[in-house]
């Protein structure tokens, strides 16, 4: 016992001693000419620019040389590399000889950048290995530690377009070196743009492991590298660890978008607050980069997820389901329209730069609305076979089925929505009153053709996007309460040329017999484009008279804007006659037999429910000269329009020489 406390005491005064002479030996050693130009010729040889610095003072305990105020000066192209002071902490057993070992440097309020350029990443400074000389330097700079305080750090990303710069403030980093050539480090700093950064790892030889910490980065400095018309804004949470060869890292990544605004443009939104959140397993072999064992959470879509970028592009979703409702917000094509029902899919794989899909995707029960409380429901599944994905089946509207042929193309471009029907003998009501139209406003088998388009992801509705063509028949059918006929005579009764003789045979007069509003065919052909449906052969069939039409429907309210004529067949045109000639008020026209009779319409409005027919003066008179050959009649439409009497014998006379022509013949 005697002994270890003598040998306590004796290492004591050892100690004591060694302290006392550090504490002689260490300012006269930082005042000596020769260590400040040994300090200023080790960073020359070593970085090759000229260092500048201020006091060179000394510390005991540790022994160290503190240097301030140092400054590597920059050279053109070059960004300076400069602290607040530099702390040399020394080895103890140089010391002692006199001499100057650096092992452990501490930088404090340092400022460096570093940049990404085609070329790689370039150092604050570049280091040249020492030149040998036979000349023995007193400043030993076998460096085992680096320690960085209270400073803060440049990223200048060159190849990134525009160029962005990542500033890392309050840094505190160390990094040593063991006996053995080990590098171990972790660094603490905060971005300047947002968020908090935290990292550790070692380098053994050719093997490196490495964690990083990205918690509330801000996404919208990022711009530079999402495509120019994608935009990210909002918070992101990444975790990543990675092992292994250099040139073949892998190791776990988990990143967390739900605080994240992203913004692609027609094809992808996700506004903050959805879930959107990504794992798995990061691998980088050399240029090229995967996600293995990955899985992909967004809304409510939970899937395994596999992707390759490489010289393509490529995601791989091995199966998973969603509910449609809510997924507008996120999938611009499907804004507008409502959709609910389930979408799953048991294997798809994306391709980027272009976009492309490929695998089937099931529709079950699909609704899109239309009307107040109805909707159309379809069923179906759909193939990706690269730019377009296409299905068919049944689509239930109104209880009634229709065949249906879907698609959505020009995926890597402008998405295109297509859809071809064919129907025969539906419910014409029940497919109306789907559509908004008011109970019971027509009815009769309806026969339906049709090969529309719309794209996908506009401003415009659905329905004012829709083009092609259309072609329709109802027969027979009814549209109640509608009679164009009447519409017709009501136009003429209003007419001053025409009033003598029809204003009395409408209402409860002698036509009205004939306002029936069941027809024998309703049908034609339609261009859809623009919200509107264009025809030129729209033709209601009844039983003594038709009605040919052209012009356009509006597709949401279905107002009408046509022209066109009405054709009266021999019991309309007998009617007309026998009331002028029956009461005496006209003597028969010389063509006063029964034929088929054309009554120009110069408009028809209105709406599809409640239509508005006008005549003009010049067709009004045209078609009363053919039953007005004198009498009280022929009176009173010379005293409602002057002269008209004079154009009734012109005319009289024309269809009389046609008469004569027709019997000489």
């Amino acid at each position: 016992m005697k002994l270890a406390l003598r040998l306590l005491s004796g290492f004591a005064a050892l100690l004591v001693l060694a302290v006392i002479a550090l504490a002689i030996a260490l300012p006269r050693l930082a005042q000596r000419p020769e260590v400040r130009d040994e300090i200023a010729r080790a960073a020359r040889e070593s970085t090759g620019r000229e260092l500048r610095f201020g006091e060179l003072d000394a510390g005991i305990l540790p022994p160290r040389l503190i240097v301030a105020s140092p400054e590597l000066v920059a050279r053109e192209g070059e960004a300076p590399l400069r602290a607040k002071r530099v702390s040399l902490s020394l080895a103890l057993l140089p010391l002692l000889a006199g001499r100057i070992g650096i092992d452990t440097v501490t930088l404090e309020g340092a400022d460096l950048t570093f940049a990404r350029t085609p070329s790689g990443f370039e150092l604050p400074v570049q280091i040249a290995a020492p030149e040998t000389t036979e000349a023995e330097s007193s400043v030993d700079l076998s460096i085992g530690e680096v320690r960085v305080s209270g400073s803060r750090v440049a990223l200048a990303d060159r190849i990134a377009v525009p160029e962005t710069t990542w500033q890392l403030e309050d840094v505190e980093a160390s990094a040593s070196t063991s006996l053995t050539g080990r590098i171990t480090f972790d660094a603490e700093a905060k971005l300047a743009s947002g968020g908090e950064l935290a990292a550790s790892g070692k380098l053994d030889g050719g093997e490196l492991g490495v964690q990083v910490n990205l918690a509330g980065f801000a996404l919208a400095p990022a711009k530079a590298y999402f495509p120019a018309d994608a935009s990210a804004a909002g918070e992101a949470d990444f975790e990543l660890e990675l092992s292994g060869p250099t040139d073949a890292l892998s190791g776990p990544l988990a990143a967390n978008l739900d605080a994240a605004q992203l913004d692609f443009g027609d094809s992808f939104r996700k506004p903050a607050g959805e879930k959107l959140r990504v794992s798995g397993t990061l691998a980088l072999r050399g240029d090229d980069v995967a996600l293995e064992d990955g899985r992909l959470a967004l809304r409510d879509l939970e899937t395994p997820l596999e992707v390759t970028i490489a010289d393509e592009t490529r995601a791989t979703l091995a199966g998973g389901s969603l509910e449609l409702a809510g997924w507008d917000a996120i999938l611009p094509a499907l804004e507008g329209l409502g959709l609910t029902g389930k979408l799953s899919f048991e294997q798809l794989a994306v391709g980027m730069d272009p976009l492309s899909l490929r695998g089937t995707i099931a529709l079950g029960e699909v609704a899109l609305p239309l009307a107040e409380g109805q909707k159309a429901v379809v069923s179906m599944k759909l193939e990706g076979s690269g730019d377009a994905i296409r299905g068919s089946g049944p689509v239930t509207i109104g209880g009634q089925k229709i065949e249906l042929a879907l698609g959505v193309t020009r995926l890597s471009s402008d998405l295109q929505l297509t859809l071809n029907a064919h129907a025969a003998d539906l419910d014409s009501a029940a497919i109306a009153g789907a559509f908004g139209a008011p109970k019971d406003s027509l009815s009769g088998p309806l026969d339906l053709d049709a090969k529309l388009a719309a794209p996908l992801g506009g401003e415009a509705a659905l329905v004012d996007a829709l083009s092609g063509p259309l072609t329709f028949e109802i027969a027979p059918g009814r549209l109640p309460g509608v009679s164009l006929f009447r519409s017709a005579i009501d136009a003429l009764g209003g007419v001053a040329s025409a009033a003598a003789l029809f204003g009395k045979q409408g209402t409860g007069g002698t036509l009205e017999k004939f306002y029936d509003d069941e027809f024998e065919s309703l049908g034609g052909t339609f261009a859809l484009g623009g919200g509107k449906a264009k025809t030129d052969d729209l033709a209601l069939r009844y039983r003594d008279y038709r009605v040919d039409l052209k012009g356009d429907v509006a597709l949401a309210d279905t107002a009408l804007d046509l022209e066109g004529t009405l054709t009266i067949y021999e019991a309309i045109d007998q009617a007309i006659a026998g009331a002028a000639t029956t009461s005496g008020a006209a003597t028969p026209a010389p063509s006063a037999r029964a034929v088929k009779r054309e009554l120009p319409l110069a408009h028809v409005g209105g709406t599809a429910n409640a239509p508005s027919v006008g005549v003009s003066p010049k067709a009004a008179l045209a078609f009363t000269t053919a039953y007005l050959g004198g009498g009280k009649l022929r009176e009173k439409l010379d005293e409602s329009v002057p002269g008209a009497g004079d154009v009734l014998d012109a005319l009289g006379g024309l269809l009389g020489g046609k008469k004569k022509k027709e019997e000489s013949e």
